[in-house]
């Protein structure tokens, strides 16, 4: 799982890691270029950070999906560039410009 450095894994029930891949059947993000179309993992929709929730909380089967490893790790990266981008600081203003 791409989630595991340092954390606490989300420690998704078995029943429902078997019900989501039985849903799913194939890779849900199937982004072109990277897509093996397998299911190997199973990813939040909506993020934990963004539901602002006990991670236990956020593993109801309609907030997952199954996903091929490359997909995940993109979404995962798209995920982290997002929720670093929101925290940057604006930039000044040119110089000599009045507030």
């Amino acid at each position: 799982m791409v989630w595991e450095r340092g954390r606490e894994s989300s420690k998704i029930p078995a029943r429902v890691k078997a019900f989501v891949r039985a849903r799913d059947k194939v890779c849900q993000l199937g982004y072109p270029d990277i897509c093996t179309g397998s299911i190997d993992e199973i990813d939040h929709i909506v993020g934990i950070a963004e539901l602002r929730v006990e991670r236990k909380h956020a593993n109801d089967a309609s907030n997952l999906r199954g996903v091929c490893v490359p997909c995940h790790k993109r979404r995962t990266q798209e995920q982290s560039m997002a929720g670093r981008r929101k925290h940057l600081r604006p930039p000044p203003p040119p110089p000599g410009l009045a507030k």
